[in-house]
């Protein structure tokens, strides 16, 4: 069953992202085409439409692009891109809204999502397998079957955890198995 979503969820794959920044931000717009500025800011405030300001004058509209290297170094892709983007990240503090923050590089990525549930700001999370896998809702099955071949990391979340204990210990699950990988493939 698991790997039948996961073959379903192919359809929309996530934008490339390019190889190296050189220190240099950039948007990925719709069509594929990137451009790169020397600064990328996310601009918010009240009454305002949360926007990007490239090079201190550029304005770049979220519904123009799909992905995001911003001048602090966090990369960003539009939900749209997701296999189930239900949650459109409604609240825009670390990135714009109805995109999701890669809080995780490696062989498994993992994005956060933030939005408002009603009573509070939450997150919801998003695996992908490698960077042309999908990317699909988080669930511990799925994880499961991510790491399955590494022993440390599939125990390593084991038992009962509130929400936020949860989210440290996937992000920590996760940067753990990309380590693990690592080193695997140097040896």
């Amino acid at each position: 069953f698991l790997c039948l979503i996961l073959m379903n969820s192919f359809a929309n794959t996530p934008a490339d992202e390019p190889k190296a920044t050189n220190g240099k931000s950039y948007v990925q717009y719709n069509d594929g085409t990137v451009k790169e500025f020397g600064s990328l800011e996310l601009v918010t405030g009240f009454l305002k439409t949360p926007h990007l300001l490239a090079d201190g004058n550029t304005v770049v509209k979220a519904d123009e692009i799909k992905a995001y290297y911003d001048s602090k170094g966090r990369y960003a892709i539009s939900t749209k891109m997701f296999s189930d983007n239900k949650k459109t990240g409604k609240v825009a503090t670390d990135v714009l809204q109805g995109f999701a923050l890669r809080v995780a590089k490696g062989k498994i990525n993992l994005y956060s999502v933030k939005y408002y549930n009603g009573r509070n700001t939450v997150n919801k999370f998003f695996l992908q397998d490698g960077d042309k896998g999908a990317i699909v809702p988080y669930t511990t099955e799925l994880f499961s079957s991510l790491v399955k071949n590494d022993t440390e990391v599939s125990g390593f979340c084991q038992g009962k955890l509130d929400a936020k204990d949860a989210a440290k210990c996937l992000l920590a699950a996760v940067e753990m198995y990309n380590r693990n990988a690592e080193a695997l493939t140097i040896n």
